[in-house]
């Protein structure tokens, strides 16, 4: 096995070049960018097999060929997101002062640094030189940010409110404060719950419903949800099993229903895509976030919302039952830029 080191103008050309020149076994070992040399482009070092073919190989020598491989796609995957990251800095060393410490802030505080550089240079297009000043920087990330997520909200209309997510997500505590919430401002409410699993739901939601006055209903079998549904003429909130399946069930027996998802802002990525998955062809009205008060920082809450593409209807910050926000560019703006004032331990609990 032979190494060569090979330059070129981009890596697509490289490795383009490479594999018609070498063929598919060559081996890539490391992709370097010439930053300070005075012959600019990328230094690509490459492992060619000129004595045996892979027909002719043993299985041994095929196995540690893989292996090698493999090695070296994990090394050069690792070393491209240093060079992304490398890159990424050097663009941003480009913005003024002000949004320098923006951006800063903003991946501090968990918010993905694409994200961030993406929404500020949008910021610089729009304000040039007067992204200088904070104020006016401050005032631009506002606009955009609220013009990448959108809120919607919960009208006084007869159509049902479906309560989806996985379990543990806090949905039955975020339909006790969406009904009072709503009872509130005047709207008349119903809560049903469709829960086979935890008989407990039903002493939770029943002492609830004692304690405001706000009617329940409880079934076991979701072919009695639209019957439920249908004879109950006050807005109706319907709070649904963590089971993804009875989840399915449920969607499945109510169509005209706004069909909300609920994470906590614990949740991993990876999970929350996870979850959606499960649902995809279904029409999911928009996302709830729960639960903000057991996060340090709350950036990535922004970067979720940014990723799922569906409108944010609420959050909840805590277990009381006014601890429910409507959210709006004030909020999403301190979100990825200030503390969490919602924490536990800023309340003192």
């Amino acid at each position: 096995m032979k190494v060569k080191r090979l330059f070129f103008e981009s890596v697509k050309e490289g490795i383009k070049r490479i594999k018609g020149e070498f063929g598919p076994d060559a081996i890539i070992i490391d992709i370097k960018e010439n930053v300070d040399s005075a012959r600019k482009g990328y230094e690509i070092l490459i492992a060619i097999d000129e004595e045996m073919t892979p027909q002719d190989a043993p299985a041994s020598l095929v196995i540690k060929r893989i292996e090698e491989i493999s090695s070296t796609i994990k090394s050069l995957s690792e070393r491209m997101g240093s060079m992304e990251s490398d890159t990424m800095k050097y663009r941003v060393d480009a913005f003024p002062p002000t949004l320098r410490a923006l951006y800063d802030k903003m991946v501090q505080n968990g918010f993905d640094p694409k994200l961030a550089f993406t929404a500020l240079s949008e910021v610089y297009g729009e304000t040039g030189k007067l992204a200088e000043d904070s104020g006016k920087a401050s005032y631009f990330l506002k606009r955009v940010l609220a013009k990448k997520i959108k809120v919607s909200a919960i009208d006084g209309s007869s159509e049902p409110i479906l309560m989806l997510g996985p379990s543990g997500a806090g949905k039955t505590e975020t339909t006790k404060k969406l009904a009072k919430r709503l009872l509130d401002t005047g709207v008349p409410v119903s809560i049903i719950a469709y829960e086979p699993q935890r008989r407990e739901r039903y002493n939770e939601l029943m002492m609830f419903s004692e304690h405001t006055g706000i009617p329940f209903y409880f079934t076991v079998n979701d072919e009695d949800l639209p019957f439920i549904v249908e004879r109950e003429t006050r807005k109706k909130i319907i709070d649904v099993t963590g089971n993804e399946l009875l989840q399915k069930k449920a969607m499945d027996r109510l169509k005209g229903c706004k069909k909300l998802l609920h994470f906590p802002s614990w949740i991993r990525s990876e999970k929350m895509k996870d979850y959606c998955g499960q649902f995809n062809g279904n029409d999911v009205t928009g996302v709830i976030f729960t639960k903000l008060d057991e996060e340090k920082s709350l950036g990535h809450v922004i970067t979720h919302l940014m990723a799922l593409e569906k409108p944010v209807y609420f959050l909840t910050t805590g277990m009381g039952i006014q601890d429910i926000v409507i959210p709006d560019q004030e909020t999403f703006y301190s979100l990825v830029l200030e503390e969490n004032a919602w924490r536990h331990e800023e309340k003192g609990l």
